[in-house]
């Protein structure tokens, strides 16, 4: 998926005048501009053009009198939410200027104006399109890429996962993520921030493994010197920048004790910062171990995880594997605007014989290294081995029948799955893809691949 922002070249303005007199002045001087300028005095024509095409800036002069320029601008908005509106007049009220404002206008002038003033200010309204443009883009690309679907995965502890986030992500709760490396936690943390009510919000991110003891406690509450960091506003801490939306500390398994204990004292004390902050921490799975040990506070471990959601490894949710593989070789194809791009199922069943010490991170590695290594955008067994050597072995054992085996055990795992699904949600494909993790083509293609059918039901 591109971005179809424009910026302000090749932009498309429409100049409505109700005489059609002095925008024929300014039109001139636009020309000279790379813009295309489209000019009408007929509603009609003007409403049509703003239904068929993407019209960046509309110039309003005068109107008929049977419309007013605010019903005007209001109707503007319903058909273009995006369209800038620029209104130019020869006189108005305070009360009718403010009316147009708030209707949804970008700029009101008033006469007379200059050419140069107009074409300032014509620059200025297009130049807020684009950025406009360009943060719903951005909007709508965090909205996919941190979607409940974005998390892969028909095994039941990956469904329990899914059910745990749905039912936690509207609230305030503090959420204690863990797991092995390359498990998910940091993206289970943003899912989390993205479908809770302080989504519009920031989001602050605090890693830490990088800080020792005196710079955890700078980044997060600041400096004793409160005088420098008034003057640097790149060195808000991490708990004033977070109010309102989200903290989240990642590896907290790295911090020392004594950064254990102001952590914990922040926590008891009752900050009023504190009281509007959603907290989520991630912990590899060392931290159980660690509390047994006295190295990690378990008071502390009670405040932090409220709810835990522990991730498994890749090697222990297998029958997600094949669709991790189509999830992310999508991905990597949208990223490099690539038609498609396929992987031979051999080299699936290679992958799936691996350990994965970096789990799903590791796989999305290796996968990104391997679509670039391929020019037909096909991965094959040859490219794989190119990026690991240790594909190899498991490539020459693929023929086994232990192999064999196991990618029988995952099919049936995965067709008892996906018809108890389809069976809970009545045969509702939208709703069983969504349960699922998957699209409903996907959906599709496993049921026609098990023969899956509808039970009819009794009469």
């Amino acid at each position: 998926m591109t971005c179809k922002t424009t910026g302000t070249d090749n932009a498309t303005i429409l100049l409505f005048d109700i005489n059609q007199t002095e925008k024929r002045a300014l039109s001139s001087h636009l020309e000279q501009i790379p813009y295309h300028i489209n000019e009408t005095n007929s509603l009609e024509h003007a409403f049509a053009l703003l239904r068929e095409s993407d019209i960046h800036l509309f110039i309003l002069y005068q109107t008929d009198d049977t419309i007013s320029r605010t019903e005007l601008i209001t109707q503007i908005r319903q058909l273009s939410p995006q369209t800038e509106i620029m209104v130019v007049i020869s006189d108005a009220d305070d009360k009718e200027i403010s009316n147009m404002y708030q209707a949804g206008a970008f700029d009101v002038l008033v006469e007379p104006v200059s050419v140069n003033q107009m074409l300032g200010k014509v620059q200025r309204a297009l130049e807020h399109y684009s950025l406009h443009t360009e943060c719903t883009y951005l909007q709508q690309q965090i909205a996919m890429n941190y979607s409940y679907d974005s998390i892969i995965g028909i095994s039941p502890v990956m469904q329990e996962v899914k059910k745990t986030i749905r039912n936690i992500a509207p609230t305030d709760i503090a959420v204690l993520i863990t797991g092995a490396t390359g498990t998910g936690k940091s993206f289970l943390a943003q899912v989390l921030h993205h479908h809770s009510n302080r989504r519009h919000g920031n989001i602050v991110t605090v890693d830490c493994s990088i800080f020792q003891d005196e710079s955890f406690s700078q980044c997060m509450w600041g400096s004793k010197n409160n005088d420098i960091l008034q003057r640097d506003r790149h060195n808000i801490p991490a708990v004033k920048a977070a109010v309102g939306g989200t903290l989240i500390l990642e590896n907290i398994q790295s911090l020392s004790l004594s950064s254990q204990e102001k952590l914990l004292h922040f926590l008891r004390t009752g900050s009023p910062d504190i009281t509007d902050i959603r907290l989520i921490t991630t912990a590899d799975s060392t931290l159980s171990q660690m509390v047994q040990t006295k190295a990690f506070h378990h008071d502390l471990l009670d405040r932090l995880g409220v709810i835990t959601i522990d991730l498994p490894p890749l090697r222990e949710r297998l029958e997600d594997f094949e669709l991790l593989v189509v999830y992310f070789l999508r991905k990597i194809a949208n990223e490099h605007h690539w038609e498609t791009l396929t992987i031979q199922k051999p080299v699936i069943e290679i992958l799936q014989q691996y350990h994965w010490h970096g789990n799903i991170r590791e796989l999305e590695d290796t996968l990104r290294q391997a679509a670039l290594l391929q020019s037909d955008r096909q991965i094959t067994i040859d490219t794989i081995v190119q990026v690991n050597s240790d594909f190899m072995q498991h490539g020459k054992r693929i023929k086994k029948i232990t192999l064999k085996t196991n990618t029988v055990r995952l099919e049936e795992n995965q067709r008892e799955l996906i018809e108890k699904a389809l069976n809970d949600n009545n045969w509702n494909f939208t709703q069983t893809a969504q349960e699922l993790g998957i699209g409903r083509t996907t959906l599709w293609r496993k049921i026609k691949k098990y023969n899956l059918k509808r039970t009819p039901i009794p009469t």
